[in-house]
């Protein structure tokens, strides 16, 4: 999961209640602004590299994540 790191720069804030509770903030006070993007990492010669999910994981992240924005009500 990848968050906009500057977000406290930026003039427009806008809390993520699904990303706050992926990230757990509840524990540790530290929010989630913005949008967050799902990646799947690669492992190569110069290190890791983003890459993009695979269906069948994108599918199952899908439904869960709709079903708990059903349920926080966004």
């Amino acid at each position: 999961m990848l968050v906009d790191e500057e977000f406290l720069l930026k003039n427009k804030l806008q809390l993520n209640p699904i990303g706050c509770y992926l990230y757990e903030t509840d524990k540790h006070g530290s929010p989630i602004m913005g949008n967050i993007l799902f990646v799947g990492d690669t492992y190569t010669g110069d290190g890791i590299t983003f890459s993009g999910i695979e269906e069948e994981t994108f599918n199952k992240l899908y439904e869960q994540l709709k079903q708990l924005a059903w349920k926080a009500g966004t």
